[in-house]
């Protein structure tokens, strides 16, 4: 098993490649846990896509307190680890970790008790997919207080350097998932076909199998900031800077999941195949964004344990370096969606016809913008791991709210439901060009010339 990484000595290069990669393997498993997923459902019928993916979206909506909980520990844990201070780091650990009990607790409680009325705000005119919806999402919101805390300890074992974990614990997670999701949507095996319900049966179990391996290794470790007392008093001065820092992240996060629920429910408004194509196609396009975000967790946490230790050289260097990595991840990724859209699509629907080439203009509009997209999410890692999260949050939620009533009017023009493609496209393209501009004129420049990028460092 690997070895704690040192993110303030050595070959920055190596030491970033050495701490992402394993992060970015458990992207991509994240990625095939999904569309593994997505292809079990589209087996039933496009009608289940899209009552799973309309579900889908309240997870979506709790990423926001997720990101609360794990963004806060992880720039004060990889700050605190820089400082040598692991006592420090522990105790944000240990707060968050709380945090994330209670808060997925009581948002799983929440989605079971209004799962009807959440399916009903996107006006499917299908009652069959309305039916599938809330049966799916009854018995997902179940695996939601193992994946606050699943996302919590992965982002305190990438702060400390330790990414083999994560890696493995999600694998993992994505055999039991893809074994057992076909298994009981068909009932394979001797097992009852379920259908919907067997998909988010089959997440239950593999976020469990995920949180299994996550607590063993945490009892392995003899890490002092890996050693948690969850019977302790409550510490709330931690929880309040852990909130002051994650707070933007989350905000961010939330009003992403809420302006692409209000997205989703106008494409489930205009048809059924339409939720299809997008539910689908989002899944897809996920091979950049998902390693993308791999890639800036680790810079968050390279970024926090340099600029924890004074080593601004080190946070400037790290940042070119990382950036031009994932720029050739979105660079691919556009390579991909706009040469290879059908053969892409058709992994999960071959008909209807109609239904594909919808699917074929969405990956070909929305791949224009998988460059921009990704360094647009680098950027957003390197901003957290110096705590100042409120920048990127406020890029991302000023251009995402613009897709709103882009969305509508080009969809009310001669481009039709690919005017909602288009709406989120180019407001991508936007958020990537001014968050990489805003990051050069407010971090790079100011840490060049030794200037303080007029921020005290997160206090610890």
């Amino acid at each position: 098993m690997q070895k704690k990484i040192d993110l303030t000595e050595g070959n920055i290069l190596k030491t970033l490649t050495r701490l992402a990669l394993p992060i970015m393997g458990s992207s991509f498993i994240q990625m095939a846990y999904n569309l593994f997923d997505m292809k079990f459902v589209g087996s039933i019928s496009y009608g289940a896509v899209t009552a799973v993916g309309t579900a889908t979206f309240f997870m979506m909506l709790s990423q926001g307190l997720i990101m609360l909980c794990r963004v806060g520990a992880e720039v004060h844990v990889a700050q605190s680890l820089g400082k040598g201070d692991e006592k420090g780091a522990s105790m944000y650990a240990e707060t968050a970790m709380k945090l994330a009990i209670v808060l997925g607790l009581s948002y799983s409680f929440l989605g079971f008790l209004f799962s009807q009325k959440f399916i009903d705000f996107f006006n499917i005119s299908d009652p069959e997919v309305v039916t599938m919806g809330v049966q799916y999402m009854e018995i997902m919101v179940l695996s939601l207080p193992i994946m606050f805390i699943n996302f919590l300890l992965i982002g305190i074992f990438n702060a400390g350097g330790y990414s083999d974990v994560p890696f493995l614990a999600n694998a993992a997670g994505v055999v039991v998932k893809i074994s057992m999701s076909w298994s009981l949507i068909n009932g394979a095996f001797g097992l009852p076909a379920l259908g919907v319900r067997g998909s988010a049966l089959s997440t239950i179990l593999a976020q469990g199998t995920t949180f299994v391996i996550l607590l063993l290794f945490l009892k392995k470790r003899k890490d002092e900031y890996l050693q948690m007392n969850l019977l302790s008093p409550f510490r709330w001065e931690y929880a309040k800077r852990i909130v002051k820092v994650g707070g933007p992240a989350a905000v961010q996060s939330f009003a992403f999941s809420l302006i692409s629920t209000f997205i989703g429910r106008i494409v489930s408004t205009a048809s059924v195949k339409a939720a299809s194509v997008q539910r689908i196609g989002a899944q897809i396009e996920s091979v950049s964004w998902m390693t993308s975000s791999g890639f800036a967790t680790a810079l968050s946490a390279f970024t926090g344990q340099n600029y924890g230790a004074g080593k601004h050289d080190r946070v400037v260097a790290g940042f070119k370096k990382g950036t031009s990595i994932v720029g050739g991840i979105g660079i691919f990724a556009t390579a991909l969606l706009m040469l290879l859209p059908r053969q892409l699509f058709t992994i999960f629907i071959r008909e209807p016809e109609d239904v594909v080439q919808m699917g074929i203009a969405y990956l070909v509009i929305l791949g224009l913008s998988q460059l921009f997209q990704s360094l647009e999410i680098s950027t957003g890692g390197a901003f957290n791991g110096l705590g100042l999260t409120h920048i990127p949050s406020i890029i991302n939620i000023f251009f995402q709210a613009l897709r709103i009533p882009a969305a509508l009017y080009l969809m009310n023009t001669s481009l039709g439901i690919n005017g909602i493609w288009w709406a989120i496209s180019i407001s991508t393209v936007l958020k990537g060009i001014v968050g990489i501009i805003v990051f050069y004129f407010r971090v790079i420049r100011r840490l060049e010339k030794g200037e303080p990028i007029r921020r005290e460092r997160a206090r610890i």
